[in-house]
């Protein structure tokens, strides 16, 4: 019984299976027409967790950033509501600037 160890693309996912019969998962995300791995993760899970970061920094990106009065209360209130403090430590994290890697055109076409 032989097995494919070929990539299977599922949306922004794509999973590898391995010789060893586990898998990486490895998202994908598009930008101005230019696909990007933003990360390589060992399960699906953590897979799926990265890419809904990505999608609220993208979301985030439409505000102004948060000004160090605000990054302050939101300390505070993750000290005094620890039930939300996941949310707000994701959330501030997620409201920075993401940064693309600029890809260069295929030498090929640049003439």
């Amino acid at each position: 019984m032989s097995s494919s160890l070929k990539p299977i693309r599922k949306g922004p996912f794509c999973q590898i299976p391995l010789k060893n019969g586990t898998s990486s998962w490895l998202v994908l995300v598009s930008h101005k027409g230019v696909e990007y791995h933003i990360g390589k993760y060992p399960t699906e899970p953590e897979a799926i967790a990265a890419y809904q970061d990505f999608l609220l920094s993208r979301v985030l990106q439409l505000f102004d950033p948060l000004t160090s009065e605000q990054n302050q209360h939101l300390r505070t209130a993750a000290r005094e509501y620890p039930v939300l403090a996941p949310f707000l430590g994701r959330l501030t994290k997620a409201w920075q600037p993401i940064q693309f890697k600029e890809k260069r055109a295929n030498k090929s076409y640049a003439k």
